[in-house]
């Protein structure tokens, strides 16, 4: 089953006192087209992100390190709809600070995810927790999910941006493999005199 993370208390805050200001003065209200009311929103689903070369996973699998550790994404909801995705970054001191919110797709991705793998941890007893994985240079964000001790710990893909399958758990070893092979895919470079883009 998965539980929620606990977030840093400095994470919470910050959050927090964004979105009270950004309620106040109407961002809030124009990032969700919508109105907003500060006490109709709610912050859930709390999750570390890391970002992490696809090129350099080690052969032990997917285990994501402090040094790639980079904040903490969490689902805003009004009146229990999910409809933007929150993110706080943390600098190399460990200050917390506001960083976007996003709204579309990549709020029904991470739904899409949470609510795959809650359905694919069903049958088990044990407490789970997520986290982001990105990797940016091969467009591909995984939820990881993980028991308490570690000790277990497998992967979704978030959308369809690859050829994974968005609805099914991959070991270590297996997102491992797939990552390895996304990472090996010659990029092509436009030669001279030819246009870039569609």
């Amino acid at each position: 089953m998965l539980v929620n993370a606990v977030p840093p208390r400095q994470s919470v805050e910050v959050l927090g006192a964004e979105m009270a200001v950004a309620a106040a003065d109407g961002r809030l209200a124009y990032y969700l087209d919508q109105p907003v009311l500060a006490e109709t929103l709610t912050a859930t689903a709390p999750h570390p992100f890391f970002v992490m070369d696809a090129s350099t996973v080690p052969e032990d699998g997917v285990v994501p390190t402090a040094s790639q550790y980079a904040g903490w994404r969490y689902l805003l909801e009004v009146n229990r709809r999910a409809v933007a995705l929150a993110t706080i970054v943390v600098d190399e001191e460990g200050n917390h600070r506001y960083g976007g919110i996003g709204i579309g797709p990549a709020v029904s991705a991470i739904v899409f995810a949470i609510h795959a793998a809650d359905e694919l941890l069903r049958s088990t007893s044990e407490d789970f927790t997520i986290a982001a994985l990105e990797f940016y240079a091969v467009h591909t964000v995984l939820l990881q999910v993980v028991n308490r001790d570690r000790s277990k710990r497998a992967f979704l893909p978030l959308g369809l941006t690859t050829s994974l399958n968005p609805a099914r758990l991959y070991s270590p070893a297996q997102i491992r493999l797939e990552l390895r092979r996304m990472a090996s895919r010659p990029t092509p470079e436009p030669s001279d005199g030819e246009p870039v883009g569609g």
